[in-house]
């Protein structure tokens, strides 16, 4: 019985995998959370340099 279900897997996991084709300059899901999580850091870290300018700014006054 729990060969129906691993040749039952096997066969719907086969079928929809066949129909997906991987172009070479997709990037994996791991690469593409990389490169968002790196995106946001910079965002970041330009926003938290900006607050700090108008901080110093503010203190001079």
């Amino acid at each position: 019985m729990n060969c129906v279900f691993v040749l039952l897997a096997c066969c719907l996991l086969g079928s929809s995998a066949a129909g997906v084709v991987k172009r070479s300059d997709d990037p994996s899901p791991l690469e593409a959370l990389v490169q968002q999580q790196a995106s946001t850091i910079q965002k970041l870290d330009t926003e938290l340099t900006a607050l700090k300018t108008q901080v110093a700014s503010n203190a001079k006054q």
